[in-house]
């Protein structure tokens, strides 16, 4: 059986939640043969492709712990060999799996007013730009 069709990708999870929280939601949906929950996105890998259809039919864009998640086929292929765990330690290769990455950066620009000047004081007169 084809993993692909078999294995979901499941992105922008919240920070509080925990595998034993997706594997019960997921579960609804088929028999899970693993669940590999990383810091704020996760695999789960379904015994039949069906209920991985089902899973992404029914859960991608819905909440879980307060965020708003992504559910979608894997496009990344098993660790090294086929084998869980390349250098870092950490299951499948997720370097084609992050569609939704993007990091943005902040900066705070603020004119000193005075040497010893209150924060409330700077950050009135500061913008925030994003790059």
């Amino acid at each position: 059986m084809s993993t692909s069709k078999t294995r979901l990708y499941i992105g922008r999870l919240s920070s509080r939640t925990r595998q034993r929280d997706l594997e019960d939601q997921f579960a609804k949906y088929g028999r899970i043969v693993r669940c590999d929950l990383k810091y704020n996105y996760a695999f789960v890998e379904y015994d039949d492709p069906r209920d991985a259809d089902d899973a992404v039919r029914e859960l991608d864009g819905t909440t879980i712990d307060g965020s708003k998640i992504s559910v979608e086929y894997s496009r990344g292929t098993p660790g090294r060999n086929g084998r869980d765990g390349g250098r870092d330690g950490g299951g499948w290769d997720t370097c084609l799996t992050l569609p939704y990455l993007r990091l943005t950066f902040y900066f705070l620009c603020a004119e000193v007013v005075e040497e010893d000047a209150p924060w409330e004081k700077v950050l009135h007169n500061a913008a925030i730009i994003e790059s």
